[in-house]
């Protein structure tokens, strides 16, 4: 008899463990299901906390918060005079620069772009020869496209010297390369007036590697110094001016 108790007894904890370790096994399913697992994504959430960190450093309370890229565009544009030169550097396919051209309708508007490719591989998946365009971008009439590479159009465009001053340069390069060289080729042109309104400074993977790096890395080269005027907190664009 007691024989016989032992055997259910231990039967009934047999079923009983089964029980909880398949329980333990659909808890554990679940609980993980709801991790992300895909390293790209925690790149960008790293990214993000990396640019509230630097915020934080830099003392960056009193910028000016924007909801969107056309918000600060607009802002940006309120300052320009009518004598004042605002250019484009890239932008694929001229979204921006219509609506830039849209804004300032008795203005020129000037837009540099290759549209053959990009040059080296920029921050995973975009390759080295992304981006060419067979067709060119319809574009409004007060756009003028000068084609081809920055650091060979930039500075004969430059040396004109038409303008009084540079007011906007809205930077698209896509790369540290491209933007460093854009900026070092429109140094004769900039002023403490200018404003730069970068399309891609922070809050991606290694964005301290691109158009971030190239501003401090200009300014050092060239002496120069700047002020974070704005920013879209939706996205990644800033505007500093340089002083």
């Amino acid at each position: 008899m007691n024989h016989e108790i032992i055997m259910n007894t231990f039967k009934h904890w047999i079923i009983t463990l089964k029980r909880y370790w398949k329980n333990l096994l659909i808890m554990k399913t679940k609980i993980l299901s709801k991790v992300d697992y895909n390293l790209l994504n925690k790149l960008h959430e790293k990214a993000i906390e990396q640019t509230v960190n630097f915020m934080y450093k830099q003392e960056l309370f009193n910028l000016l918060e924007f909801k969107s890229k056309y918000d600060l565009l607009s802002f940006a544009l309120s300052k320009v005079e009518n004598q004042d030169l605002i250019i484009e550097l890239g932008v694929y396919k001229g979204t921006t620069i219509n609506f830039l051209a849209e804004k300032q309708k008795s203005k020129i508007i000037y837009w540099f772009d290759s549209f053959l490719w990009l040059p080296e591989d920029r921050r995973g998946k975009f390759k080295k020869g992304v981006f060419a365009l067979k067709t060119r971008p319809m574009i409004r009439e007060n756009v003028v496209l000068i084609e081809w590479f920055f650091n060979e159009t930039l500075p004969i465009f430059v040396k004109q010297k038409k303008w009084k001053r540079l007011w906007l340069v809205h930077v698209d390069c896509d790369l540290y390369s491209s933007t460093y060289d854009a900026l070092n080729c429109l140094d004769p042109l900039i002023t403490s007036w200018t404003l730069v309104l970068f399309d891609e400074y922070w809050w991606y993977p290694w964005w301290e590697t691109g158009e971030h790096k190239a501003l401090l890395d200009y300014c050092s080269q060239n002496n120069k110094h700047f002020t974070y005027i704005a920013y879209n907190s939706n996205f990644q664009q800033v505007l500093i001016q340089m002083g």
